[in-house]
């Protein structure tokens, strides 16, 4: 297989040389292949073609082998079984405390409904082994006189199986299963004896297609646990009338209790010494720690297996019997999301990140107001695991003082520290496509320079990247399309030109503030982050390459690929207002105002016309997605006066700055899902009466203002509102008045404001579809009777 996999980079090896012989950009631009003859044409698709066949074909096996080695489903069965064993952790029992309370409360309450509770995180997480304890709970008492639990890992292909599978489990149901009962038909005898016999029924490892409720009839003190994987499947259980229990990890203390439970027999076998290490390698993945346990207790010297296996935890998991259920847990989480075709389309780049977060396989650690995920995490474990795999396949390669040069992995990362410099000469039969440096990066420029089929350049976490380091950079690495650069970087060297292929640059941490005209020039740049000046410089020159850009506005309109802009600072001699004008495919654009941005406003008419443009462009380009973020201080309100009613497409719009009134401007827009108002000066009067509850299409509002009073929110205001964030910076804030029945589709709302008094005007109780309630962290609450 890796062969196979040697193979498809060998042929992507030679169409890049070949490529770079020519002094071209790029066999992914249809349009260059068209300077080739029609036999070499040919020629190239085919290998591309080839190359993609035996790559799907390589990856085929790996995921076979994988399936293969992991074990039949009544296996997994088996293991899942024996993973109950390792003592409780008090993690574990608050939770279970959590769970019994809950089915016990409902059920002897007289309120009879519909009640699920579903067990939602990652695999080897202790879901199952939570739902044991709960359910075995009840084995004794009145609160269920009968139980069933059911594997439905079993069944994830075969509803009727797994109701079958649950009436035999039911007493005096069994009788009534024949070979022609019909899916509908078993239901019925489910919901039926469910009705009149007080049951507890688990249903471990189920999915979204398997989630049914019409089992248990509207009115029933029968209850229902499931354990999953999938977000999807916890909703639905949620939608029903469920309550979802998220798994966490361990902390240290639970994560070190499980680990002398597991050596209970031995304990001057393991102490302090053994446990942190342990410990900091699992991450408090509780499947994690047994395993690494259970290998430990093979060997004879603790110590020295504690080394190894926290040295090299990816191998040990891949090689060890120990890891056995480690393993397949893992691959059967994410085997079949490791490898996949290569994706061009970045709204299924979106899709696949949304469907990881969902499968919790990937954990958001940071995501913002309006339910967007910023950053995000893998597991340690299944780090360890993908980093193996993707050495051993020739794909990721770590680079460090004690290894030997790479010249096979795609992707390469390098760590430098004071004490730990890495110099390479770099050879030209190096295969690397991406690079990235943390830490110290000028030792090796040498090997850098080398890579000449590199394409991926990051370098945010570099320190000491200067700028005359950059300019050899983009002399001898012309294929580069991402490009980022650090803190040490404060000015972008002029051959950035050379760059014909660049994609995306980021500037983001960089200490850049003017960016040269070149960066504008560049005729494949989509995206360009940061918050950078572009000038009218004083050489003749400059000015020349600027004014002959905006004379050939058509050539501009047609060849600029710029998507993003985010963002610019507009000063009083700022030249990008003009320069937007003729950029037809823009949906990304953030732009800040200094204060001499302020005083001299010239540009204003020119960012009129190019807002303008930017959202009546929508039918012309077919870009779906269209962001505006203005922070213009006290010139925002002369800007959104000139440009009244536009009547354009935008999806979300930022304002912030200072306004008299309500800009018509926001209320002509279509589209708009998110909306953000910041230190307008609007009070809540003005808000109300301006007709922005009448957007239908908003499902995102965010307000930062000093005063909300007379902020009313109506019966059938805002009709699908889903995210609300108030940010009141008044000492003593009054927040909106929300009538009854209004905003009907809400799941989160934001209060943050340091003082909390009158909440008479918000009752979260209206609210059926509420999810999550934020506060602020320094909240002070104030009872304004007293």
């Amino acid at each position: 297989m890796n062969t196979l996999r040697d193979l498809a980079y060998d042929i992507e090896d030679c169409l890049d040389r070949f490529l770079l012989c020519c002094d071209c950009e790029g066999y992914d631009d249809v349009s260059l292949l068209s300077k080739f003859p029609a036999e070499i044409k040919s020629l190239i698709v085919d290998l591309l073609r080839t190359r993609q066949q035996i790559k799907d074909y390589a990856d085929m096996n790996k995921i076979m082998s994988q399936q293969m080695a992991s074990g039949s489903t009544a296996d997994k069965a088996t293991s899942r079984a024996l993973l109950a064993k390792p003592q409780l952790t008090s993690g574990i029992m608050k939770a279970e405390e959590e769970l019994i309370s809950i089915l016990v409360d409902h059920v002897e309450s007289e309120q009879e409904q519909l009640r699920a509770i579903c067990i939602v995180g990652f695999g080897g997480s202790g879901k199952t082994r939570l739902a044991r304890e709960v359910y075995d709970s009840f084995q004794d008492g009145p609160t269920f006189t009968t139980r069933a639990w059911v594997d439905a890992c079993k069944y994830k292909d075969d509803y009727k199986g797994l109701l079958i599978d649950l009436l035999k489990r039911l007493p005096k149901l069994e009788d009534r299963i024949t070979g022609d009962s019909d899916v509908e038909q078993l239901r019925t005898e489910i919901s039926n004896y469910l009705n009149t016999n007080r049951s507890l029924v688990v249903f471990d490892d189920i999915d979204e297609q398997q989630w049914d409720d019409s089992i248990l009839p509207e009115e029933t003190k029968s209850r229902i646990i499931v354990t999953t994987t999938s977000q999807a499947a916890a909703n639905n259980c949620r939608s029903d009338g469920g309550y979802i229990y998220n798994m966490k990890t361990l902390d240290e203390n639970d994560s070190k209790a499980l680990l002398k439970a597991m050596f209970k027999k031995r304990p001057t076998y393991f102490d302090r010494e053994v446990a942190t290490p342990i410990v900091g390698k699992c991450d408090g993945h509780p499947l994690a720690l047994v395993s690494v346990a259970k290998y430990l207790k093979m060997g004879n010297d603790l110590r020295e297996n504690c080394t190894k296996v926290c040295g090299s935890l990816g191998s040990q998991m891949e090689e060890q019997s120990a890891f056995q259920e480690l393993r397949r847990v893992l691959m059967s989480n994410y085997g079949n999301l490791l490898y996949v075709p290569k994706q061009s389309d970045e709204a299924v780049a979106h899709d696949n990140f949304n469907q990881l977060i969902e499968r919790n396989i990937i954990e958001p650690m940071h995501i913002s107001d309006d339910a967007i995920v910023n950053t995000c995490r893998t597991y340690a474990v299944m780090r360890e695991l993908m980093l193996h795999t993707s050495f051993c396949d020739h794909f990721i390669g770590s680079i460090d003082a004690d290894q030997s040069e790479p010249t096979n992995f795609r992707h390469l990362f390098i760590q430098n520290d004071k004490n730990n410099r890495v110099n390479w000469s770099g050879r030209k039969e190096d295969r690397a496509r991406s690079l990235t440096i943390f830490g110290s990066g000028k030792d090796s420029i040498s090997y850098i320079t080398k890579l000449e089929l590199l394409q991926v350049l990051d370098l945010m976490e570099c320190t000491d990247f200067s700028d005359n380091l950059l300019k050899d950079i983009m002399n001898k690495l012309r294929r580069l399309k991402y490009l980022s650069l650090g803190s040490a970087t404060k000015k972008v060297p002029k051959t950035i030109k050379e760059l014909h292929c660049l994609h995306t640059l980021d500037l983001n941490k960089t200490n850049v503030v003017a960016l040269p005209i070149e960066v504008i020039k560049l005729p494949h740049l989509v995206h360009l982050f940061g918050k950078v000046k572009l000038r009218k410089k004083k050489s003749i020159n400059a000015l020349q390459a600027i004014y002959d850009i905006i004379s050939k506005k058509e050539t501009i309109g047609q060849k600029s690929k710029l998507q993003t802009l985010s963002g610019f600072i507009i000063d009083e001699d700022s030249i990008i207002p003009e320069l937007m004008i003729h950029m037809r495919g823009l949906g990304k654009v953030k732009i800040w105002c200094d204060s001499t941005g302020e005083r001299n406003t010239d540009w204003i008419i020119h960012l009129k016309e190019a807002i303008e443009n930017m959202v009546m462009y929508e039918m012309d380009t077919g870009v779906g997605v269209r962001s505006l973020s203005l922070y213009l201080g006290n010139a925002l309100e002369n800007l959104l006066g000139r440009l009244g009613e536009t009547n354009g497409f935008l999806t979300t719009l930022k304002l912030h700055g200072r306004l008299s009134q309500f800009p018509e401007f926001v209320t002509s827009l279509t589209g708009i899902k998110e909306l953000c108002l910041s230190s307008t000066n609007l009070t809540g009067s003005d808000l109300s009466g301006s007709g922005l509850g009448e957007l239908p299409c908003l499902l995102y509002l965010k307000l930062v203002e000093y005063n909300l009073v007379g902020f009313v929110i109506k019966k059938g205001d805002y009709p699908v509102l889903q995210r609300l964030c108030l940010v009141v910076e008044s000492p003593n804030p009054i927040l909106p008045k929300i009538e009854e029945e209004a905003l009907p589709e809400l799941v989160s709302l934001h209060l943050l404001c340091v003082r909390l008094g009158d909440l008479a005007g918000i009752n979260i109780r209206n609210h059926t579809n509420l999810q999550e309630v934020a506060l602020d962290s320094a909240i002070i609450y104030c009872d304004r009777e007293a």
